[in-house]
């Protein structure tokens, strides 16, 4: 069963109370069908939300031993990749919930060594910053277009790993998902394919059923619930200046430049920072491409005169149409930028490729 386009938008236009009612009816159905039920959590605000609703149900409405076999188990799959404020609003959440430690799991990626791996583990292993997610083919080179799947190995591999490992009765037959229509046409295409309750075994060891409760959600409706109820949001949007919580540094998605500087404290600028030294020797395209997003030119001129990423200098091969693209967004930003073109006017990138970009 599918959903149409217009079915999506006019779930989405109903009154908050009338969300609200369905959405606890689906949680209901879906506690009373399956026994071992798992909410995945970011603890952002929509899975905050969702875990409110969860635990409303569990322990207010049906008087659930939240020790119990059948209390759903809370997971956090943890990058290394988070804010510092992060952990202690975890505990915060955990305890405002009334979620007994032994059901609030978190999981951290490691190698087959045991090692922890981090988003910079990975990026080393091909010798440059991915965009983990789909990217225009325009922008990045086609063998750099075939990258580690990070979300895969950060979040979901710790996770299954622990699937892999516990008997058939102890599996979570049912997991708990926050995602919304709203976020993006990736999440809204989901929804309209799959609609909010479905099986699948997608990245999982086993088969098990996926349910989607804020799927007809908007913004206001999340924030009306945490103001009703008296659910503080994590900090972090309030002090990092984000709209949407998920790997501090994550270059992946569409404006991540923008979202890093515009971080008033100093954490933002720093990530930034970084990324862009590594970008800069391993992509000059992406590098100056994330460059011309910014227009604080004194941020600008401070990202060029940081020292090169030389450990990140392996045995690269530039893709000349890419390289005359990067010389043309280097050319645009030194013109725009009054001194700018005093700093880094070397040679051109298209008659050098081991030129320092």
């Amino acid at each position: 069963m599918k959903i149409d386009a217009w079915e999506v938008n006019a779930e989405i236009k109903k009154p908050y109370e009338q969300k609200l009612e369905e959405t606890k009816e689906m949680i209901r159905i879906h506690l009373d069908n399956f026994k071992r039920p798992q909410v995945a959590t970011s603890w952002g605000k929509d899975s905050t939300v969702m875990s409110a609703l969860i635990c409303d149900i569990c322990i207010n409405e049906r008087k659930m031993n939240p020790r119990t076999f059948n209390f759903p188990t809370f997971t956090l799959a943890h990058t290394r990749n988070t804010y510092k404020e992060e952990p202690e609003y975890w505990e915060y959440i955990r305890l405002k919930l009334g979620i007994p430690s032994v059901k609030f799991m978190i999981f951290y990626p490691e190698d087959n060594e045991g090692k922890p791996k981090t988003v910079w583990s990975i990026a080393k292993d091909v010798g440059h910053l991915p965009s983990f997610r789909r990217t225009d083919h325009h922008e990045i080179n086609w063998k750099y277009r075939h990258e580690p799947e990070c979300c895969y190995q950060l979040k979901r591999e710790s996770v299954n790993r622990f699937l892999k490992k516990q008997s058939r009765k102890k599996r979570w037959d049912l997991v708990f998902v926050g995602t919304r229509a709203e976020e993006s046409r990736t999440r809204r295409f989901s929804l309209m394919m799959n609609c909010r309750t479905y099986s699948s075994r997608y990245h999982r060891p086993y088969v098990s059923r996926t349910c989607t409760p804020l799927s007809f959600w908007t913004d206001s409706d999340i924030e009306r619930y945490l103001k009703d109820n008296d659910i503080d949001k994590c900090p972090v949007y309030k002090i990092h200046n984000q709209d949407r919580m998920g790997c501090a540094s994550c270059p992946a998605h569409i404006g991540w430049e923008k979202r890093l500087a515009e971080d008033p404290t100093e954490t933002g600028v720093g990530m930034l920072k970084m990324n862009m030294r590594i970008l800069r020797v391993t992509q000059p395209n992406r590098f100056w491409n994330g460059l011309s997003r910014l227009t604080d030119i004194n941020l600008v001129h401070s990202i060029l005169d940081e020292p090169e990423a030389e450990e990140w200098r392996k045995d690269i091969e530039y893709d000349e149409k890419l390289l005359k693209k990067a010389d043309k967004f280097r050319t645009d930003i030194l013109k725009k930028r009054e001194g700018g073109v005093s700093r880094n006017t070397k040679n051109s990138t298209t008659n050098n490729s081991n030129e320092t970009l």
